[in-house]
Parts: C-alpha cells; structure tokens; sequence
C-alpha cells in the first residue's frame, strides 16, 4: 500500500500533537504517572518505526512539492475558446478532463460527445508546457 499525501500530513499531525502532549504534560506538577506518562510518548516517538513514519511524511510532502512545480499541461480548446479536454501531468500521473462537457446542457449533449469521440478516435496530440508558464496549446479547428 502507497502512502498520499494526506497519509504524510496526518502523521505530521500525529506527531506534532504528541510533542505538544509531552511539552504540556512537562508543565504540570511532577507526579509518577505523569512521567510514566511522558517516558512512554517519547519512547514512542523516538521508536524507529515513529522516525521512520515522520522522515517518510516529511518526504512525501519535499516530493508533492516538488512534483507540483514540475506540473505540466496543456488544453485543446474549442474555436469559441472552450476547453474540450484540458490534460495535466504530475509525477507520472495523468489526468486527463473535458471541461466542456461538464457545461454541456443535455440538448447540446449528443452532438457533443459524437465529436469528442471522434476526434479521440483520430487521436487528440496536446503539447504539454509547464504550468507556471501558462501556455495552452490546440484549438478544436486546428486538431
């Protein structure tokens, strides 16, 4: 099983939460079960899984970061200015959506998707830019 981002953020969580914990528990008058109670929180947190899991969210979060800069995409736009399909590639992850279709009203469905899947059947080449850079490529006439 992968972990997602959310994964890294909830340990970071976790983590940071456990941390407030024992620097609140080091503020109450000393009594043994609040230092029994403290020696165990930090043993779990110094605890090699613990380390681990916390480097590895610290990772995974460097990594979405980075990924996220190196973001790139592109659309293929109608005459009228539309996007039809817009693509984005992050990491290896494509993904690949037609806002167009969303706004379509159900009149205007048919006629639509009969020409999406037309021109997919063709094929549909989008030059992908970084997309810091903003740049959209294709129109619908020239594909």
């Amino acid at each position: 099983m992968h972990s997602t981002d959310s994964d890294a953020e909830l340990i970071a969580a976790h983590t940071g939460m456990l941390h407030e914990a024992v620097d609140y528990l080091r503020r109450m008058p000393r009594h043994p079960m609040t230092s029994a109670m403290i020696a165990k929180i930090e043993a779990h947190l110094e605890a090699p899984r613990a380390v681990a899991a916390a480097r590895i969210a610290e990772a995974q979060a460097a990594t979405a970061i980075a990924l996220q800069s190196r973001a790139r995409g592109a659309g293929w736009f109608t005459a009228d200015g539309r996007p039809e399909l817009v693509a984005e590639l992050v990491g290896n992850r494509l993904r690949i959506s037609s806002p167009a279709a969303a706004d379509c009203d159900v009149d205007a469905w048919q006629a639509y998707s009969t020409n999406l899947a037309a021109a997919l059947a063709k094929g549909v080449d989008i030059d992908l830019h970084r997309l810091a850079d903003g740049a959209n490529v294709g129109t619908g006439a020239d594909q």
